[in-house]
């Protein structure tokens, strides 16, 4: 799934904002992996231990990840 976001991206005039807590989570993987430059703020924890996210923003698709989007995504294993 982390790469067909990746390909979700692509699509997307740069730089976007992510806003829901599972695609600010898939993010966080393509930017471990080298794939994205994203800022991406620490998540908040509100009363009764709830979290709260703030709007992530991707900057830029690497060139790392530019060379993934050519490859299969099961031979990438993201």
């Amino acid at each position: 799934m982390t790469v067909e976001f990746l390909r979700h991206l692509a699509e997307q005039n740069l730089p976007c904002q992510v806003f829901t807590p599972t695609e600010i989570n898939m993010l966080s993987v393509l930017r471990a992996a080298g794939l994205i430059m994203a800022f991406i703020p620490p998540p908040e924890v509100i009363r009764h231990g709830a979290t709260s996210y703030k709007a992530a923003t991707v900057l830029a698709i690497t060139e790392k990840g530019r060379l993934a989007l050519r490859v299969p995504a099961e031979a990438l294993g993201l």
